[in-house]
């Protein structure tokens, strides 16, 4: 399984997303499913966080943050963690 980073990348609202509420930036890269285990960079450096999915109330759009209370939005890019190691007698 080939891991890359995926870059966080968003764009602003258009009209009709305005008129529905979305005031902020909207997330435009594959994002992790709730409650995953991912590596994120942040200011230069990596850190294994959960991602958890909320939904606003007021505007019904996707918040996207870690269980250390970082938002998706503000890293630089994530990735969902590589398998772990098994020694080749385990695989048998």
């Amino acid at each position: 399984m080939e891991m890359n980073w995926i870059p966080i990348k968003f764009r602003e609202p258009t009209e009709e997303e305005k008129a529905e509420g979305i005031a902020g930036p909207v997330l435009t890269c594959d994002l992790p499913d709730d409650e995953q285990d991912i590596l994120i960079t942040l200011n230069g450096k990596v850190y294994i966080e959960t991602i958890y999915t909320d939904t606003d109330p007021g505007s019904g759009y996707n918040l996207y943050y870690t269980d250390s209370g970082v938002e998706l939005m503000d890293c630089t890019a994530w990735m969902p963690l590589p398998e772990p190691y098994r020694a080749e007698s385990e695989e048998e």
